[in-house]
């Protein structure tokens, strides 16, 4: 087998990030149209998703991926990406009261380590649908998380300054059904 190594994407991704937020901001929001805003807002997410495609996917030669879309109601991440929390003395992380992805951003574990966890991107993610965005977090799935057993499988917010992402292609961590260095 060939191994091949992650790819640091956290440049291209914050180069989707400035782009798609521009694009919402300025063009998508407030247009002058008898559209209706959910309307607008789901056309604006077909496109992040494209852009997503050549912006991120594409550059690890990952083609037959596509990112979740924000209405998905329980969306799949991104077993591709990987993202770690930058300081290893542990960074703010938002993770969901529910198994089941719900509303609430309230578990009571608030505080992430780099080495304790595997996190996955799902999306970014903006409180206000409909107003400005920022796109100011990650939203991950935590795949793993030995030190803290009842987070794993939930989704989780960290910001996305407090994060690097990684790009490794699958075939270097299936193994029966579960993700494992190789």
């Amino acid at each position: 087998m060939i191994y091949i190594a992650a790819m640091d994407v956290t440049k291209y991704m914050n180069k989707y990030r400035e782009c798609v937020r521009n694009l919402w901001n300025v063009y998508f929001l407030n247009q002058d149209s008898p559209q209706d805003i959910w309307d607008i807002a789901d056309q604006f997410d077909q496109v992040c998703t494209i852009l997503f495609s050549i912006f991120i996917l594409n550059q690890g030669g990952c083609i037959d991926y596509r990112k979740s879309c924000v209405t998905d109601k329980n969306p799949n991440p991104l077993f591709v990406l990987h993202v770690y929390p930058s300081p290893e003395t542990g960074v703010p992380i938002k993770i969901n009261r529910e198994v089941n992805p719900s509303g609430y951003w309230d578990h009571p574990v608030d505080t992430i380590l780099t080495p304790d966890v595997d996190l996955r991107f799902i999306d970014y993610f903006d409180f206000n649908l409909l107003g400005i965005r920022d796109f100011e977090f990650y939203r991950v799935r935590i795949l793993d998380a030995p030190n803290e057993l009842d987070i794993i499988g939930r989704d989780a917010l960290i910001k996305t300054d407090h994060a690097i992402v990684k790009l490794q292609p699958e075939n270097n961590y299936r193994k029966g059904g579960h993700y494992v260095a190789s």
